[in-house]
């Protein structure tokens, strides 16, 4: 069974939000136990060959999610004119998977099950959230998130990864500095959970302040409780649903309902929907409307809820963004 503190983020991906933590959870499975390696966690379908995990989601959705959380990424590796290491929040890995002989849950961080193949011991630097890069074809429109590829974790330098490590790590075969470190990794084919979870805490934490705001105004019942937390996991993540959206197609939603059905106008290359599983979490737990709200220059998005009150623009409002 899974934590009741996990939120599932995506319909299809298998993506759960810890929002109380501000942590971001990937399903996946044991690809390669052995062998040098290029990736530590590609998405499904991609770079196998090569990393440790496979995990079921796009790297643009993991991207998304931690946006989503307040986690902002740094700048991928660049080469030119100079060598410039990826930059970016840390972020900690660690593995969850069920062994299959006692039943114990086991935890692992990432950075064990990775070899240093110069020094013979385990890797011993995070990885940062670097953020990849996002082409736009000038033809139509279309977006593509470079990391989507096959670099969401990378153990070697590129400047598509989502998450790299900031040192000087090359991509050709003989010079590759990391491979796995089989006494540490699970068997392959084993179901997995990847971990991520940021160093850097974002100064507003929204879920705090919501309930701070309510408890001031009025006296808060224990249901009333669940809900504000139901409401503070579920504003956020719509909020991640939009700059989905937004990676794909290019701009926010003016309406919530187009991250279920696609924009009669929208073209449907550009539009990778749906975003959300159906229209009852655009409800809050009271049974109100979630409210959308765009700054002018479409650079950042929020995502309310009424509160308690029922009563928009008031100090119990609950917002993701």
């Amino acid at each position: 069974d899974l934590p009741g503190n996990w939120t599932r983020a995506f319909e299809e991906s298998e993506i759960w939000v810890d929002a109380g933590n501000k942590h971001v959870i990937a399903g996946g499975i044991i690809c390669m136990d052995r062998g040098p390696l290029e990736m530590f966690v590609c998405p499904l379908y991609t770079k196998e060959h090569e990393s440790v995990i496979a995990v079921n989601a796009r790297s643009r959705e993991i991207h998304a999610t931690l946006l989503a959380l307040g986690i902002e990424p740094g700048t991928p590796v660049q080469w030119e004119p100079e060598y410039k290491a990826a930059s970016g929040p840390k972020i900690e890995i660690d593995i969850i998977w069920k062994d299959e002989e006692s039943g114990e849950v086991m935890t692992r961080n990432g950075r064990e099950m990775v070899l240093n193949s110069r020094r013979k011991r385990e890797m011993d630097i995070d990885w940062v959230f670097g953020g990849s890069q996002i082409y736009k074809d000038p033809e139509d429109g279309t977006t593509f998130y470079y990391g989507d590829a096959g670099e969401l974790v990378c153990l070697s330098n590129f400047s598509t990864a989502t998450m790299d490590i900031p040192i000087n790590s090359p991509q050709d075969n003989m010079d590759l500095m990391y491979e796995a470190n089989t006494d540490k990794i699970p068997e392959r084919g084993t179901k997995v959970y990847v971990v991520f979870k940021p160093e850097l805490i974002p100064a507003e934490d929204n879920d705090d302040q919501n309930e701070e705001a309510v408890t001031n105004e009025t006296e808060v019942t224990a249901e009333d409780r669940e809900r504000i937390t139901r409401a503070g996991v579920n504003t956020s993540t719509i909020a991640a649903a939009c700059k989905m959206y937004k990676l794909n197609t290019g701009q926010f939603p003016t309406e919530l309902s187009y991250l279920v059905e696609k924009p009669e106008e929208m073209n449907v290359a550009l539009w990778a929907g749906p975003y959300l599983q159906n229209e009852d979490s655009l409800t809050d737990p009271w049974g109100n409307a979630l409210r959308l709200k765009l700054d002018e220059a479409d650079v950042r998005v929020e995502v309310s809820s009424n509160g308690p009150d029922g009563e928009p623009e008031t100090d119990d409002d609950i917002t993701g963004s």
